[in-house]
């Protein structure tokens, strides 16, 4: 049996998590780019983005975030 289990991997996931709230309670620059994430998801909703398109979007501003 592999030592990595469920319950290691949900502490894992909860700290993660956690993580990200600290920091979008903390980090100006976080709160922005979370709110452009979350426009350009209801604009690329509005207008019809194809599914491509909106990957790229999507994946172009977590890539930001993680980067920055």
């Amino acid at each position: 049996m592999s030592k990595f289990t469920n319950k290691k991997f949900a502490t894992s996931l909860r700290h993660a998590i956690d993580g990200i709230y600290a920091t979008a309670k903390s980090q100006r620059n976080f709160k922005f780019q979370f709110f452009i994430l979350i426009l350009i998801c209801v604009i690329s909703i509005f207008f019809k983005y194809g599914v491509l398109e909106f990957v790229i979007c999507f994946f172009s501003i977590i890539l930001v975030m993680i980067l920055e």
